[in-house]
């Protein structure tokens, strides 16, 4: 795979086109034979042409054995050196429930229902703020890589996403779709996002970022309208830096959601524990 993804970058630079591929995600369940050995190799062809690695990683749990724990650690000691950014989801998180085959699939889609919303929101559906009272505030990618790094080292944090959303309408006006807005507590939303997050960190948060996806009539209707500079201020007091990366996108859906960014400088406890299982093998 990797010869194939040098090959087309190769070609088209030979060919004096311009790189259209500025950021790539690279998602990927480390422990395994083939996500642990082929990611860092990707990540490294991919930095090799100047184009931002944002690498979302699903941690094996420590019940997976030692082995695995060893390929994971050592998957992404090697994946840092090359990614911009990198979202962790440990498979900790759900490995307590009776059924946890089920539940990798509903979990693994949460992560790329998160991920979908940010990318959508900062693309797809990016807002012009002038064209709406009260000059919403709008991020994109490049504040994707800036919340999801550090500066002075150049090298990226260690990240964890989760995301909540409320419906927008009460069933009544879902029959009858006329009106019926209800009022969206944002701040509330991004707490549940925080409940949610896709692993355990015990340190708090560098800095952050955070999406809301709301339907027009949120930017229009002004009894409606959120608080944006209330939305902000709870967002800065969640980080050691003072810093935080807030926007507001639309969605055609009936759905308000929050999708949040927390990164930290040291590796969530549930990596921790994959550590120590890591060790135990080496010995």
């Amino acid at each position: 795979m990797q010869e194939k993804i040098r090959y087309y970058l190769e070609t088209r630079t030979a060919r004096g086109k311009e790189m259209a591929v500025q950021f790539a995600f690279l998602m990927t369940s480390l422990g395994g034979g083939t996500g642990s050995g082929l990611s860092p190799a990707i990540a490294k062809i991919l930095k090799d042409f100047g184009i931002y690695v944002i690498a979302v990683l699903i941690t094996p749990a420590k019940s997976e054995g030692s082995l695995t724990a060893k390929n994971a650690v050592e998957a992404l000691n090697e994946i840092y050196n090359y990614a911009d950014s990198i979202i962790l989801a440990s498979n900790e998180k759900i490995s307590y429930a009776q059924n946890i085959e089920a539940l990798f699939s509903r979990y693994n889609d949460y992560i790329a229902r998160s991920l979908v919303d940010i990318c959508e929101g900062m693309t797809l559906e990016q807002i012009d703020p002038a064209k709406f009272e009260g000059n919403p505030p709008v991020i994109d990618m490049k504040d994707f890589i800036t919340a999801t790094s550090f500066l002075d080292t150049h090298k990226p944090g260690f990240s964890v996403i989760g995301r909540a959303s409320d419906n927008i309408k009460d069933m009544l006006h879902y029959i009858f779709p006329v009106g019926g807005y209800k009022e969206i507590d944002a701040i509330g939303l991004i707490q549940q996002a925080m409940l949610k997050l896709s692993a355990d960190i015990d340190d708090d948060a560098k800095k952050n970022l955070c999406l809301l996806r709301l339907p027009h009539q949120y930017l229009t209707s002004e009894s409606k309208m959120i608080n944006t500079e209330v939305v902000r201020n709870f967002l800065l007091e969640k980080t050691e830096l003072n810093e935080t990366h807030f926007g507001i996108s639309l969605t055609k859906r009936n759905l308000a959601t929050a999708t949040l960014i927390s990164c930290h400088s040291k590796k969530p406890r549930d990596f921790e524990m994959l550590e120590e299982s890591a060790e135990k093998y080496k010995r």
